[in-house]
């Protein structure tokens, strides 16, 4: 879809993308109950292949990558 995505892939970027970064419009996704990366969708107008996409990265960089189901929460 094009749209930007932002991806922290350790505790100083996750606080950077998800604090000076990503403005109360996007849409945030974390693992739940698992450590790893914060990824913000820079868009309020997304489909549904955004948001897999978005949650794939959250997984993959998670401490769970290696599983074959990572629960993802987003706001």
């Amino acid at each position: 879809e094009g749209i930007e995505l932002l991806v922290g892939k350790n505790n100083l970027q996750n606080e950077y993308v998800t604090n000076r970064l990503a403005s109360s419009n996007d849409t945030w996704l974390h693992t739940k109950d698992i450590p790893g990366s914060h990824v913000v969708i820079r868009s309020t107008d997304f489909g549904e292949a955004t948001l897999e996409e978005a949650a794939q990265l959250a997984a993959y960089f998670s401490q769970a990558k290696e599983s074959s189901s990572v629960p993802v929460d987003y706001t």
